[in-house]
């Protein structure tokens, strides 16, 4: 079959070309290997909508500029991260003692501290992501429109959210025509 492939190339071309005399390399290696860019890992991109959930029925909606695994070593005390089972007398770094009890910037951190049974099962697993953004204005608004559809529990910044004109339902009325009398 080969063969025949080959005589059927080289009369092709010498009829349109009488000084060439073509030679048919068979291969089935790629001649020139194509670049390819190096997967880089999501935890590692940024631009993101994320959701912390757990099975307590616990969840929180962010957003972040900065790469996602940063973003995560943020909200969870490294003490739970390493899976330390000692309480510790100084707080994680991302919390503060107050009133001898652990207070957290971080809601996602509260709530492991306050609830043990999630710190012991907590894995980098129990975040999601959302979307991804284009730019910081489409990161807004997909954090909001992720936070009024879901309305997650540990999310603090409800208030603060970019308020969306999407969810209100507003009555459209017409001209009033009542002054006209009846047709």
């Amino acid at each position: 079959m080969s063969s025949k492939f080959e005589n059927q190339i080289s009369k092709a071309i010498t009829s349109c070309y009488y000084a060439v005399k073509p030679r048919v390399v068979y291969n089935t290696r790629v001649m020139l290997p194509s670049a390819k860019k190096d997967c880089v890992p999501t935890t590692q991109k940024s631009c993101f909508v994320y959701e912390f959930s757990y099975r307590c029925e616990a969840r929180y909606v962010g957003r972040t500029t900065q790469r996602l695994a940063d973003r995560i070593k943020q909200h969870v005390p490294i003490s739970i991260r390493k899976k330390s089972n000692t309480v510790r007398e100084q707080p994680p770094s991302i919390c503060k003692k107050n009133n001898y009890k652990n207070n957290c910037e971080s809601a996602i951190g509260q709530h492991l501290i306050e609830n043990p049974e999630c710190a012991k099962t907590y894995t980098d697993n129990n975040f999601w992501i959302i979307g991804q953004a284009r730019s910081s204005s489409h990161l807004n608004v997909l954090e909001s429109v992720d936070i009024n559809t879901q309305n997650p529990v540990l999310c603090r910044q409800k208030e603060l959210v970019l308020p969306l004109g999407l969810f209100k339902q507003t009555m459209v009325t017409g001209p009033n025509w009542s002054h006209l009398g009846p047709i």
